[in-house]
């Protein structure tokens, strides 16, 4: 629509040249009083007159379309602007939540594997494997529930890149995601040894934590 405008508003220009030539010349034949450049003049003017008017025309309905196109262009963008927003803020709130319940979960799992090695006799006796299912069993509760929110935190940040209109961060919230899906990933199935479940929870939480400061920043 703007290219016809453009092209429109060139005619325009064009035809009213025709039209101030057709005058000049009708304007002659009138001083020099000779009939030929009169009514050449004078035709002229009228079929270079009838054009004018149809580009005018064009000109008219090409910068109303625009005009109304912008209008709907910012309705949707704001819309989204304002559905980002609801998505962001859902975001962010399930973020704190789950996170919050993994952390627990982790702390939880280090503990119940502490205890359970200090109340084995020997290491016969003790199998990682069990200690560790067992651990997670203890906390399944909490593992679903933070599983659930991931799943919210999935829709959210799917609706926040269908709504992006360019001026938003998405990659900052997908960064967010994949941090607190890898520690989901973690305390739903810890793995190592227990020396190193520590330094694993803190560095997974850490980032997690990182990504929540952005967010609210």
């Amino acid at each position: 629509m703007e290219t016809l405008l453009t092209i429109s508003v060139y005619a325009f220009i064009l035809i009213l040249l025709v039209v101030i030539g057709f005058f000049i010349t009708w304007l002659v034949g009138k001083i020099i009083k000779k009939q030929g450049p009169t009514k050449t003049g004078k035709i002229g003017m009228i079929i270079a007159a009838s054009f004018l008017a149809l580009s005018v025309i064009t000109i008219s309905i090409s910068a109303t379309k625009i005009s109304s196109d912008e209008a709907n262009t910012e309705k949707i963008n704001k819309q989204k602007d304002n559905n980002f927003k609801s998505a962001s803020e859902k975001f962010t709130r399930t973020y704190l939540s789950a996170g919050g319940k993994m952390e627990e979960v982790g702390t939880s799992e280090y503990k119940y594997w502490g205890d359970k090695i200090d109340d084995s006799d020997s290491s016969d006796d003790f199998d990682v494997n069990e200690v560790v299912a067992d651990a997670v069993a203890y906390n399944s509760a909490k593992i679903s529930d933070a599983n659930n929110e991931l799943d919210v935190l999935k829709k959210s940040l799917n609706k926040m890149k269908t709504n992006d209109t360019g001026k938003y961060d998405t990659k900052g919230y997908e960064k967010a995601y994949l941090r607190i899906k890898k520690l989901g990933s973690f305390v739903s199935y810890p793995t190592g040894s227990y020396l190193d479940f520590n330094d694993k929870m803190t560095k997974l939480d850490d980032a997690v934590n990182e990504s929540y400061d952005w967010m609210t920043e």
